[in-house]
This record gives C-alpha cells, sequence and structure tokens, in this order.
C-alpha cells in the first residue's frame, strides 16, 4: 500500500466520517472502506484519470449508494441497537433492585413494629400475671408463663429481689436480684441454637403480689423471617442496584455524545 499522503483527498474524506466515534467498530471499517476507495481511485488511474480526479470519483461513487456505505450504515446502526438494548437493560436492573431494597425495608420495619407490638402485649400479660402472683411460690412457672403468652420460650430466665410486703417501688439495686428460675445452661443454648433467628423479650421488672421486684428474660421466634439475610439481600441488591444505575449514565452519556458528535 503506499503512503497514506498520496491519498489525501480519500483520507480527508475518510476523516469527516462518523467524528467522534472512535469505537473498534467504526475505526475497522473505516480502515477498511479506504482501502476499497484506494482500489477503485488506483482502477480509474489506470484508466488515465489523474490522481485528485481518481479520487474524486471514487468518493463519488461511494457516495451515490454503494455497498460499502450501506455496510458501514449498517454495522453502526446494529451496533448503536444493541448499545441501546444494553443500556436498558441494566436500567431496568437498577430500577428492579431498588425496588427489592424498598420492598425489604417495608418488609423489615412491618416486621419491626410487629415486633414491638408484640413486646408490649407480652410485658402487659406478664404485669398482669405477676401482680396477681407471689412469683416465688408458683412451681411449674416456665408452663404457665408459656401457656399465658401462647408463644414458645426459650432460655427463660426469673429473678427476684425479696422485698417487704406492700413494697411498691421498682428502683431497686441489681445485685439484690436472685436467679430463681432457669430454663436452659447458656453456653449450650446458644452453641445449639446459634442459627436460630431469636428475639429477646422481657428485661422490665415488675411487683408480684407480696411486693416482690420480678424480673423475666427469655428468647422466642417470633420474627418471622430470618433478619440476617434480609439484610444481606438489602445490602447485596443495593450494591449491585448502585453498580447498575452508574453503568446506565455512563452508557447513556455515550449514547448522547455519539448522537452529538456522529454524523454521516
Amino acid at each position: 500500500m503506499e503512503n497514506n499522503n498520496t491519498y489525501s483527498i480519500i483520507d480527508e474524506y475518510i476523516k469527516s466520517l462518523y467524528k467522534g466515534d472512535n469505537s473498534k467498530e467504526v475505526r475497522e471499517l473505516k480502515e477498511e472502506l479506504r482501502e476499497h476507495l484506494i482500489l477503485s481511485a488506483n482502477e480509474l488511474s489506470s484508466k488515465g484519470y489523474d490522481d485528485e480526479k481518481s479520487q474524486k470519483i471514487a468518493i463519488e461513487k461511494f457516495d451515490g449508494g454503494g455497498d460499502m456505505l450501506k455496510e458501514l450504515h449498517s454495522c453502526l446502526k446494529v451496533h448503536k441497537s444493541i448499545l441501546k438494548n444494553i443500556t436498558k437493560t441494566i436500567g431496568l436492573v437498577a430500577i428492579i433492585c431498588f425496588i427489592l431494597v424498598a420492598s425489604l425495608i417495608s418488609y423489615t420495619e412491618i416486621n419491626d413494629r410487629r415486633a414491638m407490638t408484640l413486646s408490649d402485649e407480652i410485658n402487659e400479660k406478664l404485669e398482669s400475671f405477676t401482680r396477681d402472683n407471689d412469683i416465688t411460690t408458683i412451681n411449674n412457672i416456665e408452663e404457665k408463663i408459656q401457656s399465658l403468652l401462647d408463644i414458645e420460650l426459650f432460655d427463660l430466665e426469673v429473678r427476684v429481689a425479696n422485698m417487704e410486703d406492700g413494697n411498691k417501688k421498682l428502683d431497686i439495686d441489681k445485685t439484690n436480684f436472685k436467679l430463681i428460675y432457669d430454663s436452659v445452661d447458656d453456653k449450650s443454648f446458644f452453641e445449639d441454637n446459634k442459627n436460630q433467628n431469636f428475639s429477646s423479650y422481657g428485661g422490665q421488672s415488675f411487683l408480684d403480689k407480696g411486693g416482690n421486684v420480678v424480673h423475666y428474660q427469655f428468647f422466642a421466634n417470633t420474627y418471622g423471617y430470618n433478619s440476617d439475610k434480609v439484610f444481606g439481600l438489602i445490602y447485596t441488591f443495593m450494591c449491585i442496584g448502585i453498580i447498575s444505575l452508574i453503568s446506565y449514565l455512563t452508557l447513556k452519556f455515550k449514547l448522547i455524545y455519539d448522537k452529538k458528535h456522529t454524523f454521516s
């Protein structure tokens, strides 16, 4: 192939096509088009046309609807169509991910409110039960509390601070509480149930019939979902959504840029 400067008219024409689009596909097609125009110009030169005239005629034939122009247009349209479809798909993925994140967050909030409501109901029942009984004298306290709350309890602990009859104060030094009931060994309980989604209940103190201060603590599987898995999904969908959104905006910018700077 001869030096590029020999075909300056063809080179200028090639440069004028699709300015601003430096994609691999366009570069390859421009190179193929250049070779086609040079061959055509050389053929015209062999018929007696001078170099300048040969190049101009070759370009005019091409611009008149030759197969190379159609191929170039077709390839670019396919390339842009694929890019647009990819952009739309990535944008759709971002939207779906953010919808899922919002749905999962709403789901956790609903369950949190449900758990708070249940906790209030449990405390009300425990307070009433404690107020009506002398806790230090009750047998089978775990069965009675489970029947009262209608939920399965795990690791129930009951602590009592013995006070004088008629005591009405809940304000007491925590060191005065004595453990009067413990359903399981704490270490083995957490080892055996480390994958369970238990929620802790109790934590409040109540006065019993004899004026003693009673403190309950237990676990129950009342959440209805595994919070660790749900928050893991929220994090995953959020990351995918952000990455998809950034990719979508990047591709969208490229499409807009190409539209403004690319022309035939």
